[in-house]
């Protein structure tokens, strides 16, 4: 979900002069999951390249959180001096323990920080030589992991229960080929009402 100031003329302008300079972050860092093994950006070292810039030309960015039907939903703004904003909400878990809610609102921090400004994490191997194939399933879409949450939230639906009957932690990591069974499942609460 996306919310913006009426007017975004010098935001726009001041946000094209800033990705001008803007370089994209590299992939330092390594993780593993289970038997997969990926690259990507640090948040720390993508504020890092960011927020110089930014600031320069009167462009900060702020990211808060809520807690809105179950569900911890962060807010990413992109703030220009003339009070000229832009917005995203992005919903990133249910409450649970602090260390998995930490890791998966790092994550999302990342994601939305790096999209609102227009950077990616970048591969130092730019060819692709040394890339392994991908063992990760591709994953619903932000949006459609949005209507999920609106949806869970308009039904009354136990978000948490809910995401542990789909068998992911967050809505994100839900197979985009399950999209339709969760859909179809908040649907029929709907109507069992």
């Amino acid at each position: 979900m996306t919310n913006a100031s009426p007017d975004l003329a010098e935001l726009g302008a001041a946000l094209a002069k800033a990705q001008g300079e803007l370089r994209n972050v590299g992939k330092d860092k390594t993780a593993k999951a289970g038997s997969y093994t990926y690259n990507y950006a640090d948040i720390a070292d993508g504020l890092d390249v960011v927020r110089p810039v930014l600031s320069k030309h009167g462009l900060c960015l702020i990211q808060t959180t809520s807690l809105e039907g179950g569900v911890i939903l962060l807010h990413t703004r992109l703030l220009h001096s003339s009070g000229q904003w832009i917005e995203g909400t992005f919903p990133v878990c249910a409450p649970g323990k602090a260390q998995e809610v930490g890791a998966a609102l790092t994550y999302a921090r990342r994601y939305a920080a790096f999209s609102i400004v227009g950077v990616a994490g970048t591969e130092e191997d730019q060819d692709g030589a040394n890339a392994a194939p991908s063992a990760a399933p591709e994953h619903v879409s932000t949006k459609q992991a949005l209507e999920l949450a609106d949806l869970a939230v308009e039904v009354g639906a136990d978000v948490k229960k809910f995401t542990a009957y789909l068998g992911v932690k967050v809505l994100k990591d839900l197979p985009a080929d399950q999209y339709q069974r969760a859909k179809d499942a908040l649907e029929a609460k709907r109507k069992a009402e």
